[in-house]
């Protein structure tokens, strides 16, 4: 499963915290990225939307980002289906 999350609240993920899915973070959801590294292995983030959110690259403290472009999200959705956002 993927989850797309583009809200910013936590508290819309508590549903989703104990299970085994890869998230993909875009608009408001890349705010959220220190967060949910600590919960999910697998979180990828939109390169457009963190840029466009004005966070420095080096403020993780989970390390390197994984930002990811258009068309290694479009790939993720057809490997990781079901797709469920979150917003």
């Amino acid at each position: 499963m993927l989850l797309m999350v583009l809200s910013n609240e936590m508290a819309k993920m508590q549903p989703f915290m104990d299970m085994d899915c890869k998230v993909m973070l875009l608009q408001a959801g890349v705010y959220l990225y220190d967060e949910l590294t600590a919960h999910f292995s697998d979180v990828y983030v939109l390169e457009s939307d963190f840029r466009a959110s004005g966070l420095d690259v080096k403020q993780s403290s989970h390390g390197d980002i994984n930002l990811i472009s258009h068309a290694d999200w479009v790939e993720l959705c057809a490997i990781h289906h079901p797709v469920v956002t979150v917003q």
